[in-house]
């Protein structure tokens, strides 16, 4: 399943996964200018692709590691809080730096 910010198409059967991008976008760009909410609001709207990174980082530990996906999550979150006023440079960057959170836990 390709992830909400990868719709493609003639935008009729993908309009929802649209109007997500753009409140994401919009978000991220609050976010930068130091709107904490903003913030706040973002991480459901991106819930299931940070949920799909998680999963991916967890197929590649080893066997025996104690930390669950949700765990990684929440670790990555509270990362991802202490970057304050980041300015986001867009969708992409927002997750290769939520990605890179989970990688270095």
């Amino acid at each position: 399943m390709p992830p909400m910010w990868c719709a493609k198409g003639d935008g009729s059967k993908n309009r929802p996964a649209m109007e997500g991008q753009s409140e994401v976008t919009r978000l991220l760009a609050a976010s930068a200018g130091g709107d904490r909410a903003a913030f706040e609001r973002l991480f459901p709207l991106v819930y299931g692709e940070r949920r799909r990174i998680a999963r991916h980082r967890m197929r590649r530990e080893r066997a025996s590691h104690t930390l669950s996906t949700t765990a990684l999550m929440h670790e990555a979150y509270l990362k991802l809080v202490d970057f304050n006023r980041i300015e986001w440079k867009g969708r992409r960057h927002f997750f290769a730096i939520a990605a890179q959170a989970m990688r270095n836990p």
